[in-house]
């Protein structure tokens, strides 16, 4: 039987999103690849450069729909571990210094946001409701000690911001 060896990670990348929750009407995802920029709707998740997603449960029953409308800059958070998926495709994850990001191994160019509805229809990322998605690195320690609240995070960089007036609370 093969086990796979798990090793330990100092750093732990991560994207997170902030989506208004009413602009579609009915469920959707948000899906996350890695170093694939012609990913669509129809890529599938099985590929090695899916790193994961975020699932929006919204009504698309018009009564329920109506209560979201009335709410019309709720959001949700939601966030993609990339470490995983980093990992997978051989990027390195080892940083020198949490202060100089300039030898971090992914960039944020190589991440490509899917948007799609439930029956795998394509919706342009305009289209969806994301407000803003951010990429992070958070540093560990060396004690390996999972005492998340004591983390370093160190923001990245900005990987897409709506175009659309800013919802309050969300930088």
């Amino acid at each position: 039987m093969y086990f796979m060896k798990k090793f330990y990670r100092q750093y732990h990348w991560k994207l997170t999103l902030t989506i208004k929750k009413s602009k579609v009407g009915s469920p959707f995802e948000l899906c996350v690849f890695i170093d694939l920029p012609n990913a669509n709707s129809l890529t599938p998740k099985s590929s090695p450069n899916f790193a994961g997603l975020v699932l929006i449960f919204a009504h698309g029953n018009a009564a329920l729909y109506a209560k979201y409308l009335s709410q019309p800059d709720a959001v949700v958070n939601g966030s993609v571990n990339l470490t995983t998926c980093m990992q997978r495709l051989d990027i390195n994850l080892n940083l020198n210094d949490l202060n100089n990001l300039n030898n971090s191994g992914l960039k944020p160019e190589q991440i490509t946001i899917v948007v799609a509805l439930s029956n795998g229809t394509g919706i342009d990322l305009e289209d969806d409701g994301l407000v803003i998605a951010n990429y992070w690195v958070f540093d560990e320690g060396p004690g390996h000690n999972h005492d998340y609240v004591n983390w370093t995070q160190k923001y990245i960089e900005n990987i897409y911001k709506a175009r659309t007036k800013s919802v309050p609370g969300v930088n």
